[in-house]
């Protein structure tokens, strides 16, 4: 059974290579980086207090304390230990801020997991060997139906109407919708919430829906998606964010980088093609 999450897919999206080192080899950094640590610290706590529902008032101290605890200076890229407290009182400041722009929410439910099985459209019929399943940020009432939003930090201000081409949103809306979907079915609100990190932090809502054409589109790319994977096929697909991937020392041939930033087991494995050493001994063995 391959299980596929809205992180796998966009990761096979965007380079095939990059899903092949991070889930078929299983490479991760030693370290993880500032800048992503400090987008799941403003989830985490901006989370915490909608699940709280203010019955807490000092949920987002305490959850800013357990968040860094779990999350130790050694583990992370920052340069001094300095930086790295730093950046607790800003995530701390800013998931404050945003909290007050966002308002009051109908919130449903936060974080909360979802499967299911891809099925073909139009005849409900199961494509096998292949489940979806993913973590919605959270669930809210929205005009009188249940919304998915999905929480993005950003740096400066998305391009308008990204909500209405997300990947993540048109999985989250049918892993929701799923078993009902139908032609006429009514369309899924969805949302992207961006919290935009700039010096007087800001929010921005990104309203759309879903239907069931999105969802026939979907069942098709998730299919082909699925069947390269299975077939092995894998390869680089070079551009821009080339220059923001982890991996890039591997592909750039970098071996002096690619010990520092993921060790040099990480560095053997890929060089290998994914075959440990026992397996090359054992096939020595059989061939030689």
């Amino acid at each position: 059974m391959l299980f596929l999450s809205k992180s796998k897919l966009n990761s096979y999206i965007q380079c095939p290579e990059k899903y092949r080192i991070g889930y078929e080899l299983g490479i991760r950094p030693l370290r993880t980086t500032s800048s992503f640590l400090e987008g799941r610290a403003i989830h985490h706590l901006i989370e915490s207090k909608l699940m709280a529902n203010g019955n807490s008032p000092d949920v987002l101290e305490e959850a800013s304390q357990i968040f860094w605890k779990v999350n130790p200076f050694e583990s992370c890229d920052y340069a001094s230990k300095k930086n790295y407290k730093a950046a607790q009182v800003k995530c701390l400041y800013e998931a404050k801020r945003f909290l007050e722009l966002m308002g009051p929410l109908k919130v449903r439910d936060i974080e909360f997991p979802l499967k299911a099985p891809l099925v073909e459209p139009f005849s409900m019929e199961e494509i096998s060997d292949v489940l979806l399943r993913g973590y919605v940020d959270f669930l809210d009432i929205y005009e009188g139906k249940p919304r998915i939003v999905d929480i993005k930090t950003m740096s400066k201000k998305p391009m308008v109407g990204m909500a209405s081409l997300a990947f993540e949103l048109t999985v989250y809306a049918y892993l929701l919708a799923y078993p009902y979907i139908y032609m006429d079915m009514d369309p899924v609100p969805v949302a992207l919430l961006n919290l935009i990190r700039k010096k007087e932090p800001d929010i921005s809502w990104d309203k759309s829906t879903r239907s069931f054409d999105d969802f026939v589109e979907l069942v098709h790319t998730v299919s082909a998606i699925a069947n390269n994977i299975f077939n092995g096929i894998f390869y680089k697909n070079p551009g821009m964010h080339c220059s923001w991937c982890q991996n890039k020392p591997f592909c750039f041939g970098d071996k002096e980088k690619a010990v520092a930033v993921f060790g040099k087991d990480a560095l053997q494995l890929y060089m290998s093609g994914g075959f440990t050493s026992q397996d090359i001994e054992h096939a020595k063995a059989i061939y030689c």
